[in-house]
């Protein structure tokens, strides 16, 4: 058995690093060399349990684990488990397996009983995460909030025993990320500590393999690095998606769509809004007093206490968040953008130029160049990214992170709360 279980692990390891030494090839080749790969492992199981194939749970367990290698949904496999569970209920491994097998032909209620009855015989790592992956598709498959919250809060619960129970699974730490980033979205992103915590098991995911050849992890992680506005790691790991599984057309699109935005962007800031020199300075000069609406030499509260905010140019902004000052430019371009995020290029009394992102933002809110905007307290994080890891050019911008409409003012006005609305998780994000 321990030269079969090392060809099992073999096969695994083929499956999964595919891509890696045949780029070039199809899902469907891929399939195929993965099956033509396994099935000849069912004549490799020791004669002592083929001697007992009709009547054996042990012999029926391994013919399902074997073929459940195979990326496709086997009915064979479904068989070879099901007959398993029936000759012997007490085998975990058997339930688990028949779980994932069923999983693959989108039985989701009949996959998470199976993991509940592994789990009941013994809890392991890799059927807590299953399970929490299974419950938080489940979540989204129906409208009642009170059961999606409380499918979401048991994924949460499992996802963190998976890791306590197994702490070196990448598949346990996985899920943990994924759990985490949704908690991080369904509690209107008040929990920065949620986020934290994502981001840190995706990247222990990441580091218990040598290689991680898991699209999913990368393009899952990307999610949480875009969303910081972390481009430059954004762009990397979606790029590995794509490398580890080149027909992923979900990986593909956001990366395009990530480079298309930057590379706009880029642009816009590098060339101010593309305006002419006689525009520039119109905008440049109507910049008042005015446009800083409630924080201009006024107090204003802060926390319980009242402050006031000192006006500065972009160019005395530093990254992160700047305390105490607030900022006000003229929009110069709206950056065309297929997400939900809207963005803008601005400028200052001096010319400087950067962008800024609105979070949060219902479809109410909008603005339009000429537009004046006052940012209290603004975020800043620095874009810089080469050529290298582009492949397109450099980039090199800034950009002003706000967090809802409600932090910031159009025309010395503020926004009110049906220009607010939180943002949700894409609906590439794989659970």
């Amino acid at each position: 058995m321990e030269i079969l279980e090392e060809k099992i692990k073999e096969a695994e390891r083929f499956r999964d690093g595919y891509y890696q030494h045949f780029p070039n090839c199809t899902l469907t080749e891929k399939k195929r060399a993965v099956r033509e790969k396994v099935l000849p492992l069912i004549q490799d199981i020791p004669l002592d349990m083929k001697g007992h194939s009709s009547t054996s749970a042990g012999y029926n367990y391994i013919c399902g684990r074997i073929l459940n290698i195979c990326i496709e949904y086997d009915a064979n496999c479904e068989r070879y488990l099901s007959r398993a569970i029936k000759l012997d209920p007490s085998l975990n491994e058997a339930w688990y397996e028949l779980g994932e097998c069923i999983w693959k032909r989108e039985g989701f209620s009949m996959a998470v009983d199976c993991f509940r009855k592994s789990l009941a015989l013994k809890r392991t790592g890799k059927c807590l995460a299953s399970l929490a992956t299974a419950l938080r598709q489940t979540a989204l498959c129906t409208s009642e909030v009170k059961i999606q919250q409380s499918l979401q809060e048991e994924a949460a619960k499992l996802s963190d025993e998976a890791v306590e129970l197994d702490p070196d699974s990448e598949k346990a730490w996985h899920a943990l990320g994924n759990s985490c980033l949704m908690q991080f979205f369904l509690k209107c992103q008040a929990d920065m500590e949620l986020m934290g915590k994502a981001r840190e098991a995706y990247e222990r995911a990441l580091q218990l393999a040598d290689v991680c050849y898991n699209p999913d992890l990368h393009l899952n992680y990307s999610t949480a690095l875009k969303f910081v506005q972390n481009y430059r790691e954004c762009l990397k790991h979606l790029k590995m998606a794509t490398v580890y599984d080149p027909g992923y057309l979900e990986a593909k699109g956001q990366l395009e769509t990530l480079l298309l935005f930057l590379k706009q962007t880029d642009s816009y800031v590098r060339n101010k809004g593309k305006l002419t020199a006689k525009k520039m300075q119109h905008f440049k000069s109507s910049i008042s007093d005015k446009d800083f609406g409630v924080y201009c030499k006024k107090l204003f509260k802060k926390e319980g206490k009242t402050e006031i905010l000192r006006p500065v140019s972009f160019r005395e902004l530093k990254e992160g968040i700047n305390s105490d000052v607030v900022i006000c430019g003229k929009v110069v371009a709206i950056i065309p953008n297929t997400e939900v995020v809207p963005t803008f290029v601005g400028c200052d009394k001096e010319g400087s130029c950067c962008a800024f992102s609105v979070y949060n933002a219902s479809n109410k809110f909008g603005l339009v160049i000429g537009d004046s905007v006052a940012v209290p307290e603004p975020h800043i994080i620095d874009v810089k990214i080469l050529s290298e890891e582009t492949g397109c050019g450099n980039f090199d911008f800034r950009i002003v992170r706000i967090t809802h409409p409600l932090k910031m003012l159009r025309n010395g006005k503020p926004f009110g709360l049906e220009y607010v609305a939180f943002c949700k998780i894409g609906t590439d994000f794989v659970y």
